[in-house]
C-alpha cells in the first residue's frame, strides 16, 4: 500500500502545469487522478499478468481511458464563425463538440483501443508492458523479487500516449469580403499522457482477468430494463446560408438602379457528402451545381439574378416634384439536395432593391 501511494504521488507530480504567458486558441493538459472514492477521474492504467509464476506474458487491458482538460480561450484574426471542436487520443477522434470548445477549462474522458505506450527515448518506437514487467522482475533478487512475485508492483511511464485538442474556425481570406469565401481552418494542441503499468502478482491467488461487470439478474416476472436510446448522429449538412449583393448598376428612366444581384450560397458539411445545390426565385432558375465533399468542410457557390425594372414613369412624386426612387422586393432561395434530388436544407434571402443616385443594396 505504501508503494502504491508513492506511485500515486509521483503520477500526480507529472501533471504539474504552468499557465502560458499568453492566451492560445486551443489549450490541453492532462488531469491527475483525484483522491477519494467519489470521483469521475481515474488513472490511465495497463494490467499485465503471466501464465507461470516466474514470467509475465500477457497484457489484459483491451481499451484505455485518459482524462484531459481542454479550453479554447482565444480566437484567430479574420474569423467569421466557430466550427466544431475535437478532443482525441492516439489519433482517434473520441469526442466531437459541434458547437466548438468552451473558453473555460472542461474535462473530457477519452477511451481508445489498447496500444503499447510510447518509448520515452525513441520518438517512433513503442515499448511492451510485458517486457517492462519482466525487466523489473529480473532486476530484483532475494526477498525483493519474492515480494514482487507475490504482491505485484506498479511501473510509471511518462509521455506514454498523445492526446490532442482541435478547434475549427471559418477564416475570411486577406483582402476584404470580396477576396473569396471563408475557409475552415483548424488549430490544434497536443499533450503527453502518462500511464501506470500494473504488474499483477505471479504467485499466490491471482486476480481475475475479466474486469468487466454484468447486471444482476432481475427478479422473476420482472422484465429487463429497456436498452438506452440509440445515439442519433448529427445531420451531414451543418450549415446553409444565402446572401446577395449588387453586381451591376444602370440608368433606368433617369435613376441609377441595380440590374444584377450576385448571390452567394454557402454549404458546410460535417462529413463526406455528394449532392446538388440550386438557386431559384420568381421567374429565376439556375441549373443545379454538383457538390462533392470528401470530408468535413465548406464551399461557396455563386449565381447571377437579373433584375427587371419597368421603363415607364417612376410613379409617386417626392417633395420638390421629382419622381420617388423606384423600389422592388424579391425573395430568392438556395436548396441543397442529396444525389437522389431530395432537399435536405434550404436558405433564402429577401432583398429590397432601391434605385438611387449611387449603387446601394440592403443585405
Amino acid at each position: 500500500m505504501r508503494r502504491q501511494l508513492l506511485v500515486g504521488a509521483a503520477a500526480a507530480a507529472l501533471f504539474a502545469y504552468s499557465a502560458p504567458a499568453t492566451a492560445k486558441i486551443v489549450e490541453i493538459r492532462p488531469i491527475p487522478p483525484k483522491a477519494g472514492t467519489d470521483t469521475d477521474i481515474g488513472t490511465t492504467r495497463i494490467l499485465v499478468t503471466g501464465s507461470t509464476e516466474n514470467r509475465y506474458d500477457k497484457v489484459v487491458t483491451t481499451s484505455l481511458d485518459a482524462w484531459v482538460s481542454v479550453r479554447a480561450p482565444d480566437q484567430p484574426d479574420r474569423q467569421v464563425g466557430k466550427g466544431a471542436g475535437t478532443v482525441s487520443a492516439e489519433g482517434r477522434e473520441s469526442v466531437r463538440v459541434g458547437t466548438g470548445l468552451s473558453g473555460a477549462w472542461t474535462v473530457y474522458k477519452l477511451t481508445f483501443p489498447y496500444r503499447d505506450p510510447r518509448s520515452t527515448q525513441v520518438a517512433n518506437q513503442r515499448i511492451s508492458p510485458v517486457k517492462l514487467c519482466n525487466d523489473k522482475l529480473n532486476s530484483l533478487s532475494g526477498a525483493a523479487r519474492e515480494q514482487f512475485r507475490t504482491e505485484g508492483g506498479n511501473i510509471l511511464r511518462t509521455d506514454a500516449y498523445v492526446a490532442e485538442a482541435g478547434q475549427g474556425w471559418w477564416i475570411r481570406p486577406k483582402g476584404g469580403q470580396f477576396a473569396g469565401p471563408p475557409e475552415l481552418q483548424t488549430w490544434k494542441e497536443a499533450v503527453r499522457v502518462p500511464v501506470v503499468i500494473r504488474c499483477q502478482n505471479l504467485a499466490g491467488s491471482k486476480p481475475r482477468e475479466n474486469t468487466g461487470t454484468k447486471p444482476a439478474p432481475t427478479r422473476p416476472g420482472r422484465p429487463l430494463p429497456p436498452p438506452p436510446p440509440p445515439r442519433i448522429p448529427l445531420p451531414t449538412i451543418a450549415k446553409v446560408t444565402l446572401r446577395g449583393e449588387p453586381a451591376a448598376w444602370q440608368n433606368v428612366a433617369g435613376q441609377s438602379c441595380p440590374t444584377q444581384v450576385r448571390l452567394y450560397g454557402f454549404v458546410g458539411v460535417r462529413r463526406a457528402f455528394a449532392g446538388k445545390a440550386i438557386f431559384f426565385g420568381p421567374g429565376f432558375l439556375v441549373p443545379a451545381q454538383t457538390l462533392n465533399f470528401q470530408g468535413e468542410g465548406g464551399r461557396t457557390l455563386t449565381a447571377i439574378y437579373n433584375v427587371r425594372w419597368p421603363t415607364g414613369p417612376g410613379g409617386k412624386i417626392a417633395a420638390g416634384g421629382t419622381p420617388a426612387p423606384r423600389t422592388q422586393q424579391v425573395t430568392l432561395k438556395f436548396n441543397v439536395a442529396d444525389a437522389a434530388g431530395k432537399v435536405l436544407e434550404s436558405a433564402q434571402t429577401t432583398e429590397t432593391l432601391t434605385c438611387r443616385t449611387g449603387p446601394q443594396l440592403r443585405n
